[in-house]
């Protein structure tokens, strides 16, 4: 797979519990970017927006960045978070500039 590093983390804070996670080719192909690829991972998880509050622990918060994070492509290593918003109470996102996308894609690339 071409520019993504193949595999998601899930970190569950409640239970103090981490497991890692493939990403298939097609989905990679079909939802590209940080932010399409966490609004699909949202729509996976078959939450009700009514029934998730912004402030507690089942809003989930998730951080991806696209295929192009950790080259030399200038402006394309942004990271996406992914989150239910207090303000408009819908899903929403904010992205961030930087290396995270990069240190992301390179974590997932360590044995």
């Amino acid at each position: 797979m071409h520019g993504y590093a193949g595999r998601m983390l899930w970190i569950n804070l409640s239970r103090n519990e981490v497991r890692a996670e493939g990403i298939s080719e097609n989905v990679a192909r079909l939802f590209i970017g940080g932010r399409g690829l966490g609004l699909k991972i949202i729509f996976d998880l078959n939450l009700n927006l009514n029934d998730v509050d912004p402030y507690g622990p089942e809003n989930p918060l998730i951080i991806a960045t696209g295929p192009l994070g950790g080259t030399r492509m200038p402006l394309a290593t942004r990271a996406a978070a992914i989150f239910k918003s207090p303000l408009t109470s819908r899903w929403s996102y904010s992205t961030v500039g930087g290396t995270l996308g990069a240190y992301m894609k390179y974590a997932a690339l360590m044995p």
